[in-house]
C-alpha cells in the first residue's frame, strides 16, 4: 500500500506540532516498507511500539499547547486523541495475536487515514487560537522539549517515555592521538587550553553536519548521525564530518605551534547499522547515545587506524550506502560478531583523498 507523503498542505503552522506530524509520517513509512519487505514480527512490532508511544507523546504535547492558547474544543480534541491511543493499542494486541497479511493492510489504512484526516479536518481547527502565541506556545513547549531526552512531563499518559529503541544509525570515533605524551611535555594549563579549543572545533563539525554528540571520554568522542535523517544521508553527512574535523585540525596545529611544538593528529572511525538509542547514563545525569554492535565496531575501526597508520577507517557499509569511495580497500577483523567479522573497509591516509 502506497503511504501517504507528507506535503505542505498538511502544515498547521506551528513548527513543534508540524515536526511531529513529520516523524510520525516517517514511522509509518518505515513500517510500510517493514511490511512490504517482509521483515522479523519483531522489528514490525518494534515501528508499532515506536509509533504508539511516539503518538501518546505527540498528542500530550499537542494538548499542552492547545491549553496554553486557549483553545476552547480542548476536550473534545482529547477525547478523539484517545480514542486514537486506544485503536493503536488494539491493532498492537491483534498484531501480537495473529499477524497476517489482512492485518498490515489493515493497519495502513487506519494509520493513513487517520494522519490525513486527523490533521486537515481537526487539527487545522486550533491554528487561528494559536496564531501570535508564540511566547505561550514556547512556555508549553519546554518540558517537552527531546522526546527520549529527558521522558515524558509528569501530566501524561505514560510517566517516564522510552528509554530507547532500535534504529538504524551511523556511529563515529574520534580519538586524539598521543594525548598521555601532551599532558607529560606540556604545561597543564596549556593542555587544557588546546583541548578545549580541540573539543569546541570537533564538536561544531558534528553539528554543522546534524550529526549528535553523544559521550566525551577524555581524549575522545562519540558521536552519532542519523537520529532524523535517512541512512544514506546519515553516512555522507558523518564523512563530511570527518573532512570537516581534518581540516579544523590542520588550523589548530597552525594557532598553537608556538605552545605544543608537535602536531595534533586525530584518528576516526565509521560504521553504521541497527543499534538502540535512547537516554543512557546516570538519572542525574542521562544522556541520549547508543550501544549495540556497530558502535563497539565504529571504536573499533578507531583503534584500527593506529594500527594501520591512517587517518580514517570507515566501513564499506557506510561507503555503500554514502555512494562515497576514498581510500584504501582493507578488512577489520577485530570483532567476532559473525555480521561484523572480516567486515570490508576503506583507510584514508590523507586529507587530500577526502576531496571528493
Amino acid at each position: 500500500m502506497k503511504v501517504l507523503p507528507w506535503n505542505k498542505d498538511l502544515s498547521v503552522g506551528v513548527g513543534v506540532i508540524d515536526a511531529d506530524h513529520k516523524l510520525l509520517f516517517n514511522i509509518i513509512k518505515q513500517l510500510n516498507r517493514a511490511l512490504e519487505e517482509g521483515q522479523s514480527v519483531d522489528k514490525v512490532r518494534g515501528y508499532l511500539t515506536a509509533l504508539t508511544e511516539y503518538t501518546d507523546f505527540h498528542f500530550a504535547r499537542e494538548e499542552a499547547l492547545m491549553k496554553a492558547c486557549g483553545y476552547s474544543e480542548l476536550e473534545e480534541h482529547r477525547e478523539i486523541h484517545n480514542e486514537i491511543c486506544s485503536r493503536l493499542e488494539q491493532i498492537c494486541r491483534d498484531f501480537d495475536a495473529a499477524p497476517d497479511d489482512a492485518l498490515n493492510e489493515r493497519i495502513l489504512i487506519f494509520l493513513n487515514s487517520w494522519l490525513v484526516e486527523h490533521i486537515m479536518h481537526r487539527d487545522k481547527q486550533y491554528v487561528p487560537d494559536m496564531a501570535g502565541k508564540d511566547a505561550e506556545i514556547a512556555t508549553a513547549h519546554a518540558p517537552f522539549q527531546r522526546f527520549w531526552g529527558s521522558g515524558y512531563p509528569e501530566h501524561t499518559r505514560r510517566p517516564g517515555g522510552l528509554t530507547g529503541r532500535e534504529r538504524r544509525v551511523v556511529a563515529m570515533f574520534v580519538d586524539l592521538r598521543g594525548s598521555t605524551r601532551l599532558a607529560e611535555e606540556h604545561d597543564a594549563y596549556d593542555v587544557v587550553l588546546v583541548l578545549n579549543e580541540l573539543f569546541v572545533e570537533l564538536t561544531d563539525a558534528i553539528e554543522r553536519s546534524r550529526g549528535h554528540y553523544a559521550q566525551f571520554n577524555g581524549d575522545g568522542l562519540l558521536a552519532l548521525f542519523g537520529l532524523e535523517q535517512e541512512f544514506g544521508i546519515a553516512c555522507r553527512q558523518a564523512l563530511e564530518s570527518a573532512r570537516d574535523m581534518f581540516r579544523r585540525v590542520e588550523e589548530l596545529n597552525k594557532r598553537f605551534a608556538e605552545e605544543l611544538g608537535d602536531a595534533l593528529s586525530i584518528g576516526i572511525g565509521i560504521h553504521g547499522g541497527e543499534a538502540i538509542v535512547g537516554m543512557m547514563g546516570p538519572p542525574a545525569s542521562p544522556i541520549v547515545s547508543a550501544v549495540g554492535v556497530v558502535v563497539n565496531t565504529a571504536s573499533g575501526l578507531e583503534s584500527e587506524t593506529k594500527k594501520a597508520g591512517c587517518m580514517l577507517v570507515y566501513s564499506q557499509t557506510v561507503a555503500d550506502a554514502a555512494g562515497i569511495y576514498v581510500g584504501d580497500s582493507g578488512v577489520y577483523r577485530g570483532t567476532k560478531h559473525p555480521a561484523h567479522n572480516e567486515l570490508p573497509v576503506r583507510l584514508v591516509r590523507s586529507v587530500s583523498e577526502l576531496s571528493y
